[in-house]
């Protein structure tokens, strides 16, 4: 029974994904998107609203979100595999969460003919349920993320539908791994085609990278100079993140930063 109504709740609440082709452009609020599955191009449960935007011309709202879904992206193999073997062998290394639930506290002895000494108890283990809940959540964040990469993994290019909200703030629409999630969830995606930095590239890619170690409450010159003074740190996590000094695990988004 349970099996069935599994399937069953599947169909009704599928968990999206990338996609291995370009997703079909937007022409109008109801069609765009996966290829098989619908979607409205504005999250509302107001279906008048939707039938209402069919009469609207909205050429260059339709041509951003469809720019944003013509983004070719792949799995960033590297940070994967670092991830993979810090979160397989059970370290918390770059902030992420203990593996270990902490123990439930211990009972006194007199706990069954003593009230308030029940009491006090209760109260630490509500502490430790609600820690090891909490903990259980962060784990997802990195588990769902790394198995949805694993999928993808030997993809050339994957891409990302995207809708809006009635704002007219734009999400892709797969939940758990995407541009916008976690620093686990963007550390793992990277452009499928690259381009060369160009004449100020290289500036622009220190003041990022100063920025996600927290270097972002100064100029644009003093976060170049930062990273020239930390150089040598910076190259050594690159080329062992982990046998290294790992000075990419002290950054405020460690895994974009690595």
């Amino acid at each position: 029974f349970l099996a069935e109504r599994h399937e069953h709740c599947s169909l009704l609440t599928p968990i999206y994904r990338p996609m291995v082709i370009p997703p079909q452009p937007w022409t109008n609020p109801m069609n765009g998107g996966y290829l098989t599955m619908r979607l409205k191009f504005i999250k509302t449960h107001h279906r008048n609203y939707l039938e209402e935007l069919k009469h609207y011309d909205m050429p260059i709202v339709y041509a951003a979100v469809n720019a944003l879904q013509n983004t070719a992206w792949r799995i960033n193999r590297r940070i994967y595999e670092v991830l993979s073997e810090v979160w397989n062998k059970g370290g918390c290394l770059g902030g992420l969460p203990s593996q270990e639930p902490k123990p439930e506290p211990v009972k006194p002895l007199d706990i069954d003919t003593n009230r308030e000494a029940l009491k006090a108890w209760k109260k630490k283990a509500a502490l430790v349920y609600e820690e090891n809940a909490r903990a259980a959540s962060q784990w997802k964040q990195i588990v769902f993320p790394l198995e949805v990469a694993a999928m993808f993994l030997e993809e050339p290019e994957i891409y990302f539908p995207y809708t809006m909200d009635w704002r007219g703030r734009v999400y892709p629409v797969p939940p758990i791994l995407n541009p916008q999630g976690s620093d686990v969830s963007k550390a793992l995606l990277q452009f499928a085609h690259g381009k060369p930095l160009g004449a100020r590239g290289a500036q622009w890619l220190m003041v990022h990278t100063a920025n996600l170690f927290g270097v972002d409450k100064v100029s644009m010159e003093e976060r170049v100079s930062w990273v020239e003074a930390h150089r040598e740190a910076l190259i050594d996590s690159a080329v062992d993140p982990l046998g290294g000094a790992r000075f990419w695990a002290e950054a405020d988004k460690p895994y974009q930063a690595l």
